[in-house]
């Protein structure tokens, strides 16, 4: 294990949307520099009450055992949701998605 993330995923009353939330930003963290040079390759998502693997996400393919391929999104799509997303981040909130980032960016545990 290189690294231990704690993510914190609003709820926004919305199952699916909460999903598309982590993985958005797992591709996100994924995605940077820091963890492509680090060889970082896969994320395991938990329960942060029961430590329960949830979900095995990968940049690249494995033969190990099963998990779910992690490709970037269509650009389009992607900042279609985002804007939902945000919209309803702000009626449930009251506050805007870069806030509640920048706030859980100051709270992550390495």
């Amino acid at each position: 294990m290189i690294e231990v993330l704690e993510l914190q995923v609003p709820r926004l009353k919305n199952s699916d949307m909460e999903k598309q939330w982590a993985f958005a930003r797992l591709w996100e963290l994924l995605d940077k520099p820091e963890y492509q040079e680090q060889g970082i390759n896969q994320a395991f998502i938990f329960t942060a009450q029961a430590g329960e693997l949830l979900m095995r996400l990968e940049n690249n393919p494995f033969d190990d055992e099963p998990s779910r391929k992690l490709d970037p999104p269509d650009e389009n799509a992607f900042k279609k949701w985002q804007q939902k997303v945000e919209r309803r981040f702000k009626e449930l909130y009251g506050v805007s998605f870069e806030q509640w980032k920048a706030q859980e960016e100051s709270d992550v545990h390495l």
